[in-house]
């Protein structure tokens, strides 16, 4: 059940990453719209903070709770790898959204 948690985490962190840059991506054309894009950015962030802290949460609990180094090893390295996996996803996800803005001006 745990497995099944974990790899639904990590395909909702991915999900929000790419509503990040959409959201990013809309042309603003008034106050009102740049106060919802920035709502709308902070909702995303909440949900994105939440992943990055539970998924490291949940290989913990996968590999054996452990209370000592060896648990702290793994949600710090855990931690490491889910950033990475941010960065990571969200230029890949912002340079395909750029591209395709490209693409449709020309």
């Amino acid at each position: 059940m745990r497995f099944i948690v974990l790899i639904i985490s990590i395909i909702l962190l991915l999900f929000i990453i790419s509503k990040v840059t959409s959201v990013e991506k809309r042309k603003i054309v008034s106050m009102t719209d740049e106060v919802f894009q920035n709502f709308y950015l902070l909702l995303w962030g909440i949900g994105l903070i939440f992943l990055i802290l539970f998924i490291p949460y949940q290989v913990w609990r996968i590999t054996g709770s452990s209370y000592g180094w060896g648990g702290a090893y793994i949600f710090g390295f855990t931690v490491i790898a889910i950033i990475l996996l941010v960065y990571y996803s969200y230029s890949k996800f912002k340079l395909k959204r750029e591209s395709i803005g490209k693409e449709r001006i020309n």
